[in-house]
């Protein structure tokens, strides 16, 4: 028997549905573990980053009825083409997972101290802008010609945003025939 703590909703499950599964009891499960993630520029130095570390320490040892410890801060993501070196803080609440808002509470306390912490210090990571591509505004006019005119694809509609510089009067009459409304058959037709 299971009870959903959110809801209090009790479910029953056979023993061969959970055969292959791992069970735990959260309330018997040591204290939590959490991570916390954190990108620092590659140019950051390390005696920065040490320092960091020690403020985090220093953080989990001033509130010792909430974390246990820091059990560990390491880089685990050396990313140097994209200019950052990604760290994990691992920290040991006192609290067992069956207490999960408690817990989550805390590792968000975390995050956002590392997240101030890194701004006092000057150590955050701004991505770099992404190059954009443009190269479709060059070929535009071969993909044009491809266009069927038929009415029976005229289903298969050219998305109105490549539509751009560069097209010249022709071409852009042949993509706006596919959009065209068919004109509406009048009765006098109809009975030739």
């Amino acid at each position: 028997t299971v009870r959903l703590a959110a809801t209090n909703e009790v479910a029953t499950y056979s023993n061969g549905s959970l055969a292959n599964l791992r069970i735990i009891n959260a309330k018997r499960s040591p204290q939590a573990v959490v991570y916390v993630k954190l990108k620092f520029g590659i140019n950051v130095p390390y005696q920065k980053v040490k320092t960091f570390g020690d403020v985090i320490e220093n953080f989990v040892k001033d509130r010792p009825r909430e974390w246990l410890k820091l059990a560990a801060f390491r880089a685990t993501v050396v990313q140097a083409d994209l200019g950052y070196i990604e760290y994990v803080a691992v920290l040991q609440h006192m609290e067992s997972w069956q207490n999960i808002g408690d817990v989550l509470q805390s590792q968000a306390n975390v995050a956002s101290f590392c997240l101030e912490v890194s701004k006092k210090m000057e150590m955050r990571f701004t991505a770099p802008p992404m190059p954009v591509d443009l190269s479709i505004t060059n070929n535009i006019n071969d993909k044009i010609d491809d266009i069927p005119l038929s009415a029976a694809r005229a289903h298969e509609r050219v998305p109105s945003d490549i539509l751009g510089v560069g097209i010249d009067e022709q071409k852009l009459e042949k993509i706006r025939s596919l959009f065209a409304t068919p004109e509406p058959v009048s009765k006098s037709k109809k009975k030739k």
